[in-house]
């Protein structure tokens, strides 16, 4: 395993689980080329949460979407991530 020491553990159990990604906003610790032997990729939680919706946004409330839009959009400013969470 090639992505960082202190978090094999989270590949392992990725790969372990037969999952086919690892959920988490700390990307940069899960490379491209260390899940890829794995076919595993790695998603931010607003990208995740996005690929849910687009797959049945009819199954978000209006109101879960207005909260959805609020958490997913909240770090961001004129294009650019204003914050780390």
């Amino acid at each position: 395993m090639t992505n960082d020491p202190k978090d094999r553990h989270v590949l392992a159990a990725a790969i372990r689980g037969g999952a086919h990604a690892i959920i988490t906003d700390n990307t940069r610790h899960f490379p491209a080329e260390s899940l890829q032997p794995y076919g595993i990729e790695v998603q931010t939680t607003d990208d995740f949460l996005r690929s849910q919706y687009n797959l049945g946004p009819d199954l978000f409330s209006p109101r879960r979407q207005a909260s959805l839009f609020r958490s997913c959009c909240s770090c961001w400013r004129n294009g650019r991530r204003v914050c780390e969470n």
